[in-house]
């Protein structure tokens, strides 16, 4: 099962298309969340950390201070791909200039208040990216290399699962039981 290539949610997915014009405010946001950078990471890397041949990012500069490389799924490949402008140098930044701050909050906040989604902000794109992960069988070894973090620990709070995830974790065991006692 694949995540899908949306917005955690196609409310917010649609609000921030719907609210922001151009500046590729939605590709950005929905690299984020297949990618699962941090806001910091995402807003400071330049074209030259970006290898589209290898599909990845290779960030010098983390919270944790040590170097990672980012690598692409399909999805963040082609939102990234999509704010290229021609021309643009290498030591330009991949977000686009308007947010040199780094804040979301003019827009991004916004177009979740009008989701009707409570309690989601931008970090959140980096614990659905874990979850995801986690829902498609990724273990927490692999879910901690790829999204950086120091410890399993610190990747097992991000790997949320969703309620529907979690019933069908616990329905896979239905008839173990019972087919044991048959074949016994």
């Amino acid at each position: 099962m694949s995540p899908p290539v949306a917005l955690p949610c196609s409310r917010l997915g649609n609000k921030i298309i719907g609210q922001t014009t151009g500046g590729g405010k939605f590709q950005i946001s929905l690299a984020s969340v297949h990618a699962g950078m941090r806001l910091s990471e995402q807003y400071t890397v330049t074209w030259s950390q970006v290898h589209f041949d290898r599909r990845t990012i290779n960030l010098t500069k983390t919270k944790n201070g040590s170097a990672r490389t980012v690598h692409l799924n399909a999805n963040a490949l082609e939102a990234i791909k999509s704010v290229k402008r021609p021309g643009q140098r290498t030591s330009e930044r991949v977000s686009p200039n308007s947010f040199k701050d780094f804040s979301t909050r003019s827009w991004f906040n916004p177009c979740v208040d009008e989701a009707g989604i409570s309690r989601y902000v931008w970090h959140s794109h980096r614990h659905t990216f874990c979850s995801w992960l986690s829902m498609t069988g990724a273990t927490m070894k692999e879910i901690q290399e790829v999204a950086g973090h120091k410890t399993i620990v610190t990747s097992a709070k991000y790997a949320h699962l969703s309620p529907v995830h979690n019933k069908g974790v616990v329905d896979r065991i239905a008839g173990i039981a019972q087919s044991r006692v048959s074949t016994e």
